[in-house]
């Protein structure tokens, strides 16, 4: 957490920057409507704290935010979230939790109890910044519940994700779908697929574009597996060079298609999705890492395969940081910026 909210700390630190990140968090927070009892956290760089909370307080004075019953709303940054959840539960005043998160946070992780029955968190400039999440890390838990299962068990408390929030699994892939290592799940035609994309990962050379030629056979490979372990009707929504988003169905509950999960990034900024059993499309973010460890355990016939790509990859990942640390000057050279296709 501490480091990833650093990375965002390398961006110019101008003024336009940072008023650009108090201003889209005001304006986002004019625009929602709060129930009764609301307490809100903006989350912003450390650096914006100071200024988005005099904003903040000329708005609560001028009575923009006063038409709310008991809303009271504190601005934070990401590694003192915890804290100002934990003085909102305390207060025992609040039943509804809204976080709003500047674009400039990519991850958060929290940790709320039982006080609060509604939950709704929100990245601001989801709409201005189409390619970029904010990521929820998937061990964050609400009512003791990790929110990673939160979608596949009923609650009496809501959870609801706005445009652009996506759920972190990390390593924990595995609670999507199990495969028996005989492959009896599997037909020998999907076997034959299988290896044959294998043999396509393998041929291509770690080069200039090689994104392009590989994303395609990871794709089916997991769309092959994910069928035989039983999570059909997965989405994947996007695939990129840091790991795969896919919205999927937990086993008995019927979500969205793939098409109305792409649709979260286009609606409007007031708009929540409620993750809950057979009511909501959650987006879920797996690092290809987990991905690979994944498909090196399911089955052991893919053991060396996937060994051996994997390999590839981590070589190459391997490479590439070493060219950015660099191009960085970290070796007292000049050397030009490293390009990802993605």
């Amino acid at each position: 957490m501490t480091q990833l909210s650093g990375l965002g700390e390398l961006r110019p630190r101008n003024g336009s920057h940072l008023n650009r990140e108090i201003g889209s968090l005001v304006n986002y927070l004019r625009r929602l409507e709060f129930d009764p009892n609301t307490f809100v956290i903006l989350v912003c760089r450390h650096i914006a704290i100071e200024g988005l909370t005099d904003k903040i307080h000329h708005k609560t004075q001028e009575k923009a935010l006063g038409r709310f019953k008991n809303l009271s709303v504190r601005v934070t940054d990401d590694i003192r979230l915890s804290a100002v959840i934990s003085a909102a539960e305390k207060s025992e005043a609040y039943d509804n939790l809204v976080i709003i998160a500047s674009g400039f946070i990519s991850h958060l992780y929290f940790d709320i109890g039982a006080e609060i029955l509604d939950l709704r968190v929100y990245r601001c400039e989801a709409l201005l910044n189409v390619e970029e999440y904010l990521y929820l890390d998937g061990c964050s838990t609400f009512h003791g519940q990790p929110i990673r299962s939160w979608e596949a068990m009923h609650h009496e408390a809501k959870f609801w994700l706005g445009p652009g929030v996506v759920l972190d699994l990390d390593s924990h892939i595995g609670q999507l779908g199990i495969l028996s290592d005989d492959s009896s799940s599997m037909s020998d035609f999907d076997q034959e697929k299988v290896q044959s994309n294998i043999e396509k990962m393998d041929n291509v050379k770690m080069e200039g574009s090689w994104w392009d030629e590989f994303r395609a056979p990871i794709s089916a490979i997991v769309s092959i597996l994910a069928r035989a372990a039983k999570f059909a009707h997965a989405g994947f929504i996007k695939m990129t060079s840091g790991g795969m988003f896919v919205q999927y169905k937990f086993v008995g509950f019927a979500l969205f298609s793939a098409a109305a999960a792409v649709a979260v990034d286009a609606v409007s900024a007031g708009t929540a999705l409620l993750v809950a059993p057979g009511a909501a499309a959650a987006i879920y973010f797996i690092p290809w890492e987990s991905v690979f460890g994944w498909l090196n355990s399911v089955v052991s016939w893919l053991k060396a395969g996937i060994k051996k790509i994997w390999d590839k990859v981590k070589n190459w990942l391997a490479t590439c940081a070493s060219t950015i640390r660099d191009t960085l000057g970290l070796d007292g050279h000049s050397h030009t910026p490293v390009k990802f296709a993605i």
